[in-house]
């Protein structure tokens, strides 16, 4: 077993798999896990968040998938683009980018996130 598999049981991924707290997918290096739990979905289904966990440093932390083969080239430059400015960006009142990478098989790129839950911008600010 890896320290990932020490820490939580990875799951198959399959629907039918009832325990939220179940690790479905982890990241490439396996410091970070993904769970079942959908936080968010954008409207025209491109990207999906997911409840994920930090095995550094122990945080829950926000997975986020972008389907590449639902995009355009144009449109996929773009999201490359901004997600690069937003990468760079440091400022204690925005959420913090961790890491960053793309899953051939899945043909999606995957970034991690602090996690903000519930509440507006303004609350939060």
């Amino acid at each position: 077993m890896t320290d990932v598999e020490d820490i939580l049981e990875i799951g198959d991924g399959s629907e039918d798999d009832d325990d939220v707290d179940q690790a479905v997918q982890c990241s490439p290096d396996e410091r970070f896990l993904r769970f079942k739990e959908e936080l968010r979905r954008s409207p025209d289904g491109i990207k999906i968040d997911y409840r994920g966990y930090d095995t550094i440093s122990g945080k829950e932390i926000c997975w986020s998938n972008v389907k590449i083969t639902q995009m355009n080239s144009d449109e996929l430059k773009h999201y490359v683009e901004d997600y690069k400015v937003f990468c760079q960006l440091r400022h204690p009142k925005l959420k913090r980018f961790i890491a960053e990478w793309v899953e051939h098989e899945r043909q999606e790129m995957v970034f991690i996130t602090e996690i903000v839950t519930g509440g507006s911008l303004r609350k939060f600010i």
